[in-house]
Parts: structure tokens; sequence; C-alpha cells
């Protein structure tokens, strides 16, 4: 796969770009494309091509910056797109696929750091203030097809380790909502399991669904 960091130093952020127009990346070991929570200030244009993982997110990206996708197929049979960092996710066509059955957020308390695995399509997961700092996360999806296996299409959630295990029911008075915007126009999501949405009832941003097609196996 393809691994990108941006660099900050003190006042000074170097900014890293990565522009795909075409062709097949896979994750072998790893997701197709990822970042470092540690390395931030990127900006990542999608364009077409193929992107799959296995084990892992097709897409992960951790860090602060811009993920920017017009198109492409992303394959996985953990989790789609994984955007945990601060900046801004701006979907306007991919065909996102998971093919994993249903499985609630979950990670092994031996890794410290990596994708979650929880079978979505798009995930907005706030890891707490090592990732975000002061920043928030703005997702736009304007158009594509994304569907799941079981899982919910798109989940938005907190997940953060406290005394020594991850959970998605973290101590609220240490973990505040990253998710300031979630805005869909149009796209179609599908999920073979009971929801295609799962936001957390406390995040404070602010959800506007303006379009889209919404199918599950077992409306709820």
């Amino acid at each position: 796969g393809i691994i990108i960091g941006g660099r900050t130093i003190e006042t000074n952020a170097y900014i890293s770009t990565l522009y795909i127009t075409n062709g097949t990346v896979t994750g072998t070991n790893g997701s197709a494309i990822s970042g470092n929570g540690l390395w931030d200030n990127t900006e990542i244009t999608i364009e077409n091509g193929t992107f799959s993982a296995k084990n892992n997110a097709a897409i992960y990206h951790p860090q602060e910056g811009t993920l920017t996708i017009n198109g492409g197929n992303f394959t996985s049979d953990c989790s789609g797109i994984q955007f945990c960092g601060p900046g801004s996710l701006m979907i306007n066509d991919a065909i996102v696929t998971v093919t994993g059955t249903f499985t609630e957020p979950s990670k092994p308390n031996t890794q410290t750091d990596g994708a979650v695995d929880d079978g979505a399509a798009i995930s907005i997961i706030n890891r707490g203030s090592d990732y975000l700092g002061d920043g928030a996360m703005e997702v736009t999806i304007r158009g594509g097809t994304f569907s799941t296996q079981g899982s919910p299409t798109v989940q938005s959630y907190w997940f953060a380790m406290e005394n020594g295990s991850w959970t998605d029911e973290p101590n609220t008075e240490v973990i505040d909502s990253g998710l300031e915007l979630l805005k869909i126009a149009n796209g179609e999501f599908t999920s073979a399991g009971s929801s295609t949405f799962y936001i957390k009832e406390d995040d404070k941003g602010s959800i506007d669904i303006i379009g889209g097609t919404f199918r599950s196996s077992e409306p709820t």
C-alpha cells in the first residue's frame, strides 16, 4: 500500500500531497492508502482506480488533512474509508464495498494504534485529543455506491483506550465529539443488516441529509 505523512515543526507546516488518477493499489499487510496520526498536513486526491485491503481499512486517514475522492473502487473485509483526524473528507463519487459480516467496533487490546474493525463503508471516528487536537471533522458525500454485509454503511462514533482496553463508550468527560458536519447530498447506501446509519446519539455535530437512497435488509 501507500503511506503518506506530512510534517509540523513548531509553526512551520510542511504539506504532503498525494494525487492518484488511476491504477491499482493493494494493501497486503495494511491499508491500500494510509496516513499516520503523528504526521499531519496531508492533501490526498483520488480521481479513479482500484483500492483493496484485507484485515484493514481500504483507506485509513488518522492525520490532519483533506481527503477528496472523485471516483474509484474501494474494497475491504474490514472497513472501507476510515476518517479519524481533523480536516475534511469529500466524496463526490466512489464505489465502496465491505465484505465482512456485522461487527461491533473492535480492536485487539495489544494494538496501540491503527484502524478499527467496524464493517462500515464510511467510518467517522473520534479517537480523542491525541488525534484531533483542537480540530474537527467535516464529511460531505455527494454521490457513490456504498454497501456492507451487516454493519451500517455510515458510522460516526467515539473510540478510545481506557484502562488498557479499547471501547466505543469512552469517558465523555475526556473525549468530546470531533464531528462538526456530516452532509449527504446523494448516493446509494445498502446494508444487509438492520440499518444503513449509526450516528452516536451524543455527537454534537450537524447532520444534514438532503438526498440519497437508503436500503437495509431488516429496516428499523
